[in-house]
């Protein structure tokens, strides 16, 4: 037999696996009394019509502070959290043409 030949030996029944036999590492469904809700409770705005809210802004490649009016908000039940549509104080339009923005990107600044 030269080097470069391959063994080839068929597989053996004590070296095969089977994927339905559960893996020993395999990580429960419960852990310590706790499991996953398949039905969470919806998450609560934290900002309402009206609100003052700022984020970050890049404007001619400075970051700046931006702040904005809260005009509108929806639950995004795909995601799991709340979006906001904003107000421009200073052209009285909407932020981004109505782009829907992320409750985690917000911070608020004063209470409408």
């Amino acid at each position: 037999m030269f080097a470069h030949d391959l063994d080839v030996r068929p597989a053996t029944e004590a070296n095969m696996h089977y994927v339905d036999e559960p893996c020993e590492d395999a990580l429960p469904d419960v852990k310590s009394g706790m499991s996953l809700d398949a039905n969470p409770a919806i998450q609560s705005a934290r900002f309402f019509k009206g609100d003052i809210v700022h984020m970050p802004q890049f404007l001619n490649g400075q970051r700046t502070k931006g702040s904005f009016i809260v005009d509108k908000s929806q639950y995004n039940s795909r995601g799991g959290y709340v979006e906001y549509q904003l107000l421009d104080p200073l052209t009285g339009g909407l932020h981004k043409n109505g782009a829907w923005i992320r409750e985690k990107e917000l911070k608020i600044e004063r209470h409408g």
